[in-house]
């Protein structure tokens, strides 16, 4: 049991699913016993692995393996509405809630996204903002969490903060002329089983603490409530337009970071008086004192970039006069999460002064999560309000990426690319599947939520698992 302990979770999973899930078709002839019975025992990220089901060949502690070429899957980003209408639509709880044509339509999406992750061809990953948002609806995050895993594909957005640090750290090398232009590597903004073949889906369903749904929805109505003071200050404000409100949250990020910073660093020697003058018995005492984007201050960009140059020999003072002009600088200004997002809320301050409907409750955390992947992306499912704004500063030329953008009233065109992508399959690509998986052409998995609710670990496997011996 012990080298199981000294396991990571990724390498408990495939401990688990070797024991869990028998050898499979499509069944070749075995090279020892000439019998067609050379089953797959297991598909890893760039082989097939065999072995025999009437023989055992090859010899225990052997392997014989066949290569898979690299794949290069399509990243879609599906805003949390998306996950949540698609469960309902088959979840048997939820699905009696939907008016018939909605159900159908998100019934269809999971069908069509299915497929497509079935295929290898696309990956739907999770984030910390899909976290955040499910735990504002208690009992929904154990609901998502089959069908976040099968549509995931085996990929997760990195956090937040290293994402923009990413960023950040790359408009620090422009500036200091050691890098002449802006690249996005996918893997800067996800890791994971980004270019390999994914076998069954594994998910733990533990249960919530109480305390997190708490301060998600505390949080959530703080910021909500922050947004509708800002959103009222713009709709009275006597000057100004588009791009003075774009120019003026371009300019206010370096500020926002600085000051953010000085808040973590504040509730921190805070903590350490109160760990000083008596050990506190709460043992959630850290996370009532921190927000949870807060416990993670290690990744802050700032944070980062300082500790990059302490590393490289520079003292507290050097670095602090550094980052100060670095923060004044047009490279950093031009930080991609910082642009999408100050043109965003320059959309939005322009809406305001119009008229146009106060922010909704989830619009803080949705505009964090296009400003932080929408660079990385395929193509994105977004809320409706998010994504007009997106086109406003498209339209004036400050958001500028190859992203397809959709939204819940484009769940059509949305369906009509995602057959596209399944049209665009090729015949080597559907041969390997075949090799893989005995069809090129697999259905979508409807069963997800079929299996005992109590159980706390489920095995999805969507491909041939019956007996392998019938017939023999």
């Amino acid at each position: 049991m012990d080298h199981i302990e000294r396991m990571s979770l990724d390498q408990r999973k495939d401990f688990i699913l070797d024991k869990l899930l028998p050898p499979r078709g499509p069944f070749i002839k075995c090279p020892s016993c000439g019998r067609d019975t050379f089953a797959v025992e297991r598909i890893e990220p760039l082989l097939l692995k065999r072995r025999c089901v009437k023989c055992g060949y090859p010899p225990q502690g052997k392997a014989i393996y066949e290569s898979l070429p690299r794949l290069n899957k399509k990243i879609l980003y599906l805003d949390q509405f998306a996950f949540s209408n698609m469960m309902k639509s088959i979840h048997p709880d939820w699905s009696p809630k939907h008016s018939e044509p909605d159900f159908q339509l998100w019934k269809t999406c999971y069908a069509e996204l299915s497929r497509l992750v079935l295929m290898q061809l696309v990956a739907c990953p999770t984030s910390e903002f899909h976290v955040r948002e499910s735990l504002g609806w208690q009992n929904m995050l154990n609901d998502l969490k089959p069908i976040i895993e099968v549509l995931s594909n085996g990929v997760e957005f990195r956090y937040p903060y290293d994402v923009q640090a990413h960023q950040a750290i790359e408009s620090f090398l422009l500036w200091r002329g050691l890098k002449s232009e802006r690249e996005f590597p996918k893997r800067n903004a996800m890791k994971g089983n980004l270019d390999g073949w994914k076998d069954a889906t594994l998910y733990l369903t533990t249960p919530i603490p109480r305390e997190l749904y708490d301060e998600a929805k505390s949080t959530k109505h703080e910021g909500a409530q922050e947004l509708e003071a800002v959103h009222s200050r713009w709709k009275t404000e006597s000057t100004g337009n588009y791009r003075d409100w774009f120019n003026e949250e371009k300019q206010a990020y370096g500020i926002g970071l600085i000051s953010g910073l000085a808040n973590i660093a504040a509730k921190l020697w805070s903590i350490k008086k109160d760990l000083t003058y008596g050990s506190p018995e709460n043992p959630h005492f850290l996370e009532q004192k921190l927000t949870h984007m807060e416990m993670n201050w290690v990744r802050h960009p700032l944070q980062v970039i300082q500790q990059l140059l302490i590393g490289h020999g520079h003292n507290f003072r050097d670095t602090a006069d550094i980052i100060q002009r670095f923060l004044s600088s047009k490279e950093f200004e031009e930080s991609p999460h910082n642009m999408i997002g100050a043109a965003i809320w320059g959309a939005k301050a322009h809406e305001a002064r119009a008229g146009k409907k106060e922010m909704g409750i989830s619009f803080s955390v949705d505009q964090n999560a296009i400003k932080t992947f929408l660079p990385y992306c395929d193509a994105m499912l977004i809320d409706t309000e998010c994504k007009r704004l997106v086109e406003f500063a498209q339209k004036r030329g400050d958001i500028a990426y190859n992203t397809r953008l959709f939204c819940a009233r484009d769940r059509e065109e949305f369906l009509e690319y995602l057959r596209e992508i399944r049209q665009s399959a090729t015949w080597e690509h559907k041969n390997n599947l075949k090799k893989a998986f005995g069809s090129d052409d697999p259905q979508p998995v409807f069963s997800l939520y079929e299996h005992n609710n109590s159980s706390l670990l489920t095995v999805i496997s969507p491909f041939q698992t019956s007996d392998p011996m019938a017939g023999v």
